[in-house]
Order: C-alpha cells, then sequence, then structure tokens
C-alpha cells in the first residue's frame, strides 16, 4: 500500500519528535507521537522500537514485549528489537527467554557493546555469574567510553561481592556521564557494602538531586538515611512503652504506667534529636515519608512481616479505643515473634552459609562449560 508524501513526512516528523522527548526522559508524551507515526507511516521497525522502548521506561514490559516483538517481524536482521525484547523478558522474570534473546542480538551485531550489556544482565539474571562478567567486560572492551557498559560490569561485579572494583567501574561510568544517577545511586550502593555509610548517602542525596523522579534512589535514600538516623527505631521503642503502659492501667497498676511512659517520653525525644541532625535532602525525604505515613497509610510501602500497618490500620481507627488498644498489642505481639520466627530462621540459615559462598566462589573461579564466553 502506498503512502502519501504528506502522510510519510508527518510520520517521519512524529517519529522523531518522540524520540527526542525519549532523549529528554518523558517516556509518556513520547508515545502519543510516536503512536501517531505508527498510524500515519507505513511499518517501520524503529517506529516500534521507539515505542518499545518507550514502554520499558515507564514499566510496562508486557507492552514492550509486543512492540519489539512487532519490530524483530519487520527487521529481523537487526538487532536492536531483539536486545529490547531481553530487556522486557528479563523485567518479566523470563531469564532464559531474555538469555537466547541476548544472544541472537550479539549474533546480528557482534561488534554492539550495548548488546553484550543485555546479554550481561539475563545471564545474571540465569545465574551465570562468570558468564555475565565475560560479557560486561568483552562490551567495556568494545566501547572503553559507554557508561552503560561500565555500570554494568559494577553490577556484575557486586554481584560477585567484589564492591572495590565494582566502586571503580561506577567511578568510570560517572567519569563518562557525571549526570547518570543511575551510577550515582549505584556507586552509593557499592560503598555501602565496604561500610562507608557517610559516602554513599552523600552520593544518594546528589542521584535525587539528578533525578527526583528516581523511585529507587528515594528508597534507598530512606533506608540509609533512616538507618543512619535510627529514629524510627525509637520511635518503635516508644510505641511499645506506650502500649505497655496502657497494658499496665487496664491492670490497675498506674505506678508501672508512669514509669513505663517516661522512657517513651525519652525515647521521643532523641529521636526528635537524631532527626534534626540529618542535613540536606534525605531530612526532607525522611520528613515526607513520616507525613505519608501518618497522613495516608493505606499508601504505605510494607513487607512482611516488618510493616503491618497498611491493611489494619484503618480498621483500627474506627474500633472503640480499648478494642484498638488490645488488637494493637496482640498485633505486635504477632509481629515480634514472626520477626523472632524469621531471625531463628536466619540463625538456622547461616550455620551452612559458608559452603553456599564457598560454592559461589567454587562457580565463579571455575565456570561451567556452558557459561558465555566472548567470540575471539
Amino acid at each position: 500500500m502506498s503512502v502519501a508524501p504528506d502522510a510519510f513526512d508527518a510520520a517521519w516528523r512524529a517519529r522523531e519528535e518522540g524520540a527526542t522527548l525519549l532523549q529528554l526522559s518523558r517516556p509518556q508524551e513520547a508515545l502519543e507521537h510516536l503512536h501517531r507515526a505508527a498510524s500515519l507511516g507505513p511499518a517501520d521497525a524503529r517506529t516500534h522500537c521507539l515505542i518499545a522502548l518507550a514502554h520499558i521506561e515507564l514499566g510496562r514490559h508486557e507492552e514492550a514485549l509486543d512492540a519489539a516483538g512487532a519490530a524483530a517481524a519487520l527487521d529481523p536482521e537487526s538487532e536492536w528489537p531483539h536486545r529490547l525484547r531481553s530487556l522486557s523478558l528479563r523485567e518479566l522474570g523470563r531469564a532464559r527467554e531474555a538469555r537466547d534473546a541476548a544472544l541472537e542480538a550479539c549474533r546480528l551485531a557482534p561488534g554492539e557493546p550495548l548488546a553484550h550489556v543485555a546479554l550481561s544482565g539475563a545471564l545474571l539474571a540465569t545465574r551465570d555469574e562468570a558468564g555475565a562478567l565475560a560479557a560486561a567486560s568483552h562490551a567495556v572492551e568494545l566501547d572503553p567510553e559507554s557508561a552503560q557498559a561500565h555500570n554494568q560490569l559494577g553490577l556484575v561485579l557486586l554481584a560477585h561481592e567484589r564492591a572495590g572494583e565494582a566502586e571503580d567501574a561506577f567511578r568510570g561510568a560517572l567519569a563518562i556521564d557525571s549526570e547518570s544517577s543511575t551510577a550515582l545511586n549505584n556507586l552509593s550502593v557499592a560503598q555501602l557494602r565496604q561500610g562507608d555509610r557517610r559516602q554513599a548517602l552523600g552520593g544518594l542525596e546528589r542521584a535525587v538531586r539528578l533525578d527526583p523522579g528516581a523511585e529507587h534512589v528515594r528508597r534507598n535514600v530512606l533506608l540509609v538515611g533512616g538507618a543512619a538516623g535510627g529514629f524510627r527505631w525509637w520511635r518503635r521503642l516508644a510505641i511499645a512503652c506506650v502500649l505497655f503502659a496502657l497494658v499496665a492501667v487496664a491492670s490497675g497498676e498506674p505506678t508501672v504506667a508512669l514509669f513505663l511512659l517516661i522512657p517513651a517520653a525519652v525515647f521521643e525525644l532523641v529521636r526528635r534529636r537524631s532527626l534534626q541532625q540529618i542535613k540536606g535532602p534525605t531530612r526532607d525525604l525522611l520528613l515526607d515519608d513520616v507525613r505519608a505515613r501518618r497522613f495516608k497509610p493505606w499508601r504505605w510501602e510494607w513487607s512482611w512481616p516488618t510493616r503491618l500497618r497498611p491493611w489494619w490500620w484503618l480498621l483500627l481507627q474506627r474500633l472503640p479505643p480499648p478494642v484498638a488498644v488490645v488488637l494493637n498489642a496482640g498485633l505486635l505481639a504477632l509481629t515480634v515473634a514472626a520477626r523472632l520466627t524469621v531471625l531463628a530462621v536466619l540463625l538456622a540459615t547461616a550455620l551452612p552459609f559458608s559452603l553456599r559462598r564457598g560454592w559461589r566462589w567454587w562457580r565463579r573461579t571455575r565456570p561451567a562449560s556452558a557459561s558465555w564466553r566472548p567470540p575471539r
């Protein structure tokens, strides 16, 4: 079917506008232009690849997989659609299919470093750590000026528990792209693995300034900043003292309740003091997190058994105070019991930990014959 020249030009302009918006990290707006380009012009593999890339940035990996598959059907000899398929499949938990797609991309373009970056990520997802390291190192050899290749090499080195070398790789990525919030975040993780919490927190704060919308960076700031200040544990201790004081009052022991309220007040003062000592964006994020937890409990992030509030807090608010206190105390006891159970399981697991670590070291130093190797 022929396409009118005006429609062809409009499709080309829409595609280029979408590509520009993708470079500006505006994938949702880019999708509007790219879909218009796909509807105006003839079937084009590049347009479908850009649509897949926009969906990947938005976290819609099923849609990205469909678009990348359409691009691969239109241009089977291009490595880009297969590389995008590999990224989507890996995010969907289909690691073996992601590895096969990345291998196809490397076969079609053996000199493309980004194809080997995707292969490294897929091999790491299949637990072929030796192959992942070989692929990432080969990507750096192919293009020493690729920030993504250095970043992937650092990620693999972190999986190999070589945090010092991973830090050097992330610094190499930052030397190439100093505005990369991802590389800054990963560098902070490597520093944290080496026990340098202060440097890690500083790097995470810079990453937040560069990309305020990066959820993984904000989450890391909250985790590292909260652990550094320790204020959450002070609040939990204060709540525990108040709950036990209420139980003591219900039992007819007001003196015991008074003695429990005194440390509760002390713990709360220490918490406020530790929060005030945290400076910069970390303190702002922590304060925002506290406000969100206070006013919007149904939106809290939680992971069992650390946080149980999202699904019982609203129920407690609608119950009579005595019933709410009893349920609160019961849930606290349940949480403590669950944590003690998890701790017991971890202690039981720690006994053969050295054996598992030794086995992983053996696999890394003596890779299996099936591990990927760069072409000679």
